[in-house]
């Protein structure tokens, strides 16, 4: 696995689905308090991690502390959290993404 760098925005989002943490119910909140710059910029990484296939099942461990199924349903949760940052979806549950 290559080290993939994220940033401390990315981290704060997807973070919020670990075990530890189960704070999903604030990205909300979390991403109306972000500059709209800063909505644009945390949407263009999301997108690069994707089209960049820099997620596996390593990098999707890392940063939520659960276990997928498998690479293409970790792709898939990503892929819905980024389709909800862009409006064009609903905020994911990632129990229905995980083993």
């Amino acid at each position: 696995m290559a080290y993939t760098s994220t940033s401390i925005d990315f981290n704060t989002i997807v973070g919020s689905y670990r075990p530890e943490v189960m704070e999903e119910n604030d990205i909300h909140k979390y991403i109306k308090s972000m500059p709209k710059e800063d909505v644009n910029l945390l949407i263009n990484e999301f997108q690069y991690i994707i089209s960049n296939d820099l997620i596996d099942l390593d990098f999707a461990y890392l940063r939520t502390g659960c276990d997928f199924l498998d690479k293409e349903t970790a792709l898939s949760f990503f892929q819905a959290l980024l389709d909800y940052l862009e409006g064009k979806g609903e905020q994911p549950d990632i129990y229905e993404y995980i083993d």
